[in-house]
């Protein structure tokens, strides 16, 4: 390790290590530079050393950049974990290097933002993952459901069991496999939402959806087949006419059967 030269207060220099110097430098600040403490604590390159010790600094916000810091040892994640600050144990819920234990504890943690920061880790093991997407918090599963290492067969029971469409928004990657499944989801706001995205196969089934909802969504989607859009126009309701005639993907004779109809 690389030694820094430095003068003692009695003048003759003394070989320092990077982290000797930096921990040395921080001892000597003054309480008004708690920025520079939580600089050095969420820098990657901080030796582990001044970590540690910064770990246990008095400002809770020098401890969040030490528990959102990649580099951090994980015996003192663990020991962040358990912090009183719940921003702290945040910190420490969406970092990669948090160990098992600590995630599987703070998944239980009665702050909201704690366990939304489990549930978007992509560390977390997939039977937690399992205990969250039960949440009584939206956010939280709506969290899981965007969690790249949320199995598919999981996301899809997510998904099923939302009260609105968010999750089905928030999913940009779903994998076709789920989007599938989700033509026949008793959910109807799953299946409106569902209908709004450019998965293609889905929409000759759920044009005949006996919500209204439904059809209107398929009605609006300009990747819906000109097939489909002329069945639509002749719906017996007009809000999927109306959206059938401000769709810009119909043409002029589809856009005319749904006009003669009524839009109004």
């Amino acid at each position: 390790m690389s030694r820094t030269p430095s003068k003692t207060s009695a003048g003759p220099l003394v070989a320092l290590t990077r982290a000797e110097a930096i921990t040395r430098l921080l001892a000597g600040l003054p309480i008004c530079e708690e920025e520079v403490r939580w600089g050095v604590a969420g820098n990657a390159s901080t030796p582990v050393e001044v970590l540690t010790a910064l770990a246990k600094d008095k400002e809770k916000d020098v401890r969040r950049g030490v528990a959102g810091n990649a580099s951090t040892p994980v015996e003192v994640l663990a020991a962040l974990a358990k912090d009183q600050d719940e921003y702290v144990r945040g910190g420490v819920a969406w970092n990669a290097s948090t160990p098992v234990e600590a995630l599987v504890a703070l998944a239980k943690d009665e702050d909201q933002a704690v366990r939304v920061g489990v549930a978007g880790n992509a560390s977390t093991p997939v039977e937690v993952l399992v205990a969250l997407a039960k949440d009584q918090d939206r956010v939280v599963r709506v969290v899981v459901a965007g969690n790249a290492s949320t199995p598919v067969e999981l996301l899809v029971l997510v998904v099923e069991a939302a009260r609105d469409d968010v999750l089905v928004a928030l999913a940009p990657d779903t994998v076709e496999e789920v989007l599938a499944s989700l033509v026949e989801s008793r959910n109807s706001s799953v299946r409106a939402a569902l209908a709004a995205r450019p998965y293609e196969p889905a929409l000759p089934v759920l044009a005949g959806d006996k919500v209204v909802s439904v059809r209107a969504a398929v009605a609006e989607q300009p990747l819906t087949p000109l097939g489909v859009l002329k069945v639509l126009a002749a719906d017996d309701n007009v809000k999927v006419r109306k959206a059938v005639h401000k769709n810009r993907s119909a043409t002029d004779e589809i856009k005319a059967v749904a006009a003669l109809i009524g839009v109004k």
